[in-house]
């Protein structure tokens, strides 16, 4: 053993010193390196979520594209769908297969219908034609949502192919809403700017549908949800259509599939003419099997016109005040304005 002084010791020492340092250092670069090291992972981390998310929204569009696909294929004019649904051959295909003509109803045995003596329970066979009445997709705020993103995505296609690019609709008068915001604004906006929104949107994607050789889009009833699926039609709303139907509110012939005898009023005469043209079968080309006015004169309750639908609500509701408000906003304006000019300007009296 050496002592403090030898320098052999002296040398250790310095040895240790210098050892000890340069751990210190290399401890000071380790952490470093460590904290590096768990930034890069975490970064990954983030890199890898945001790919598996992209790659999860891919696989949803791409989905709902080939789901799209599949639908169009099913319910356009393929060899399948004109096979079984030829006559005498729909038993080919089971009942709810896409495609197959068939007829839709809901049987409401609590809603009764006078027959003479005796009553009977009620049968609409109205969504047979209107397929979408209960479909929350299509009701129009929905259809507008979704044409106006489709109108920034095929303007992103047309700008590769340096096409001339759609022109996505806006509001007259209100500058608040900027191109592509307007679906968002739906509930600031009134009727009649909807109605002319939804209009120019669906006309805008049809100069997209014309360049690329496809049928136009048609988005009018029976290819329409009901307006107020919150208090009509839809499955949770107060009056659901598996139990209310569609003739307790609206009149006409339920259980008729043709558009005459369904006993449709035409809001005008030209409605009315347009409506000849459009509905009415013709017996050897020359005279209608059925017409309007024997619709009319036939059928105990036609159709109510739309500004009189809420004329139905007072089958139920025999008073008219407890239906003024729903969820906060005014419901049954017209038959309570009634009532109230009734009761106050002398009618009844």
């Amino acid at each position: 053993m050496h002592g403090e002084e030898h320098p052999a010791t002296k040398e250790k020492l310095a040895t240790l010193e210098s050892l000890e340092s340069r751990y210190a250092v290399a401890k000071v670069e380790y952490d470093r390196l460590q904290d590096l090291m768990v930034a890069i992972e975490e970064q990954k981390k983030h890199l890898t979520q945001d790919v598996t998310s992209a790659q999860r929204d891919l696989d949803a569009v791409v989905k709902e594209r080939d789901d799209a696909l599949k639908k169009y294929a099913e319910y356009g004019n393929t060899l399948t769908r004109g096979i079984y649904n030829m006559p005498l051959n729909d038993f080919l295909a089971p009942k709810g297969v896409r495609g197959r003509n068939e007829i839709k109803q809901v049987v409401l045995p609590d809603v009764r219908l006078e027959l003479n003596f005796l009553q009977s329970y009620s049968v609409d066979r109205c969504m047979t034609c209107h397929v979408a009445i209960d479909d929350k997709n299509f009701t129009k705020q929905n259809l507008a949502r979704e044409l106006e993103e489709a109108i920034f995505a095929i303007n992103d296609k047309l700008a590769k192919e340096r096409r001339r690019l759609l022109t996505p609709p806006l509001i007259e008068n209100r500058e608040d809403i900027e191109a592509g915001g307007v679906a968002a604004a739906w509930e600031t906006l009134t009727d009649a700017q909807r109605d002319t929104f939804f209009d120019a949107v669906v006309k805008e994607v049809n100069k997209f549908q014309k360049m690329e050789g496809r049928p136009e889009l048609e988005f009018r009833q029976p290819l329409l949800a009901h307006p107020d699926l919150d208090l009509y039609v839809g499955s949770s709303s107060p009056h659901p259509m598996s139990s209310m139907g569609c003739t307790t509110c609206h009149e006409g012939n339920g259980e008729e599939t043709d558009f005459v005898l369904a006993a449709h009023t035409p809001k005008s005469h030209e409605e009315r003419h347009h409506w000849e043209e459009k509905y009415y079968v013709n017996t050897a080309g020359i005279l209608p099997e059925q017409n309007f006015y024997t619709a009319e004169h036939h059928c105990e309750r036609p159709m109510l016109l739309p500004q009189h639908v809420e004329a139905g609500c007072t089958k139920c509701h025999t008073t008219p005040t407890d239906i003024a408000v729903h969820e906060g906003e005014p419901a049954a304006t017209v038959i309570n304005e009634g009532r109230f000019l009734f009761e106050n300007v002398g009618c009844v009296n």
